[in-house]
């Protein structure tokens, strides 16, 4: 099987949590059928044979961030894929204000960093949607 190797910077979430403090490289991997672009990562057979990464840690503590994220990147032909589940048992309660290109780092929020040779990328989403 064809797949490619991403160095993972951790996903973050809200700028609270990190996974494990050394560096893990991730298997990237090149799925049977593209992801349906949803919002439904859990639902979607695409995602069901590509590799979580999960155990994110609150940033200078040892122990798991309470609410845990995972996430699964993969990718083909026509796009770099990143499926994302964020716990939140109390998301109405999010009251999200952030605008595309405007302050997202004071909301609650997933960030994805790449990091190929020489370069490196910050990806950031807010709860409502703001990148």
């Amino acid at each position: 099987m064809r797949y490619l190797t991403l160095l993972l910077v951790p996903v973050l979430l809200a700028g609270l949590c990190h996974a494990q403090t050394e560096t893990a490289v991730y298997p990237c991997h090149r799925p049977s059928t593209a992801p349906l672009i949803d919002g439904d990562v859990a639902g979607d057979a695409a995602w069901a044979s590509i590799p979580t990464v999960t155990g994110f840690r609150v940033l200078g503590a040892d122990y798991a961030f309470s609410k845990q994220t995972t996430a699964r990147m993969c990718w083909d032909d026509e796009a770099f894929y990143v499926g994302v589940e964020a716990e939140e048992p109390d998301a109405a309660e999010l009251r999200p204000t952030a605008t595309d290109g405007g302050w997202t780092w004071g909301e609650d929020r997933v960030e994805v960093f790449l990091q190929p040779v020489g370069q490196v990328y910050q990806i950031c989403v807010t709860a409502g949607g703001a990148k």
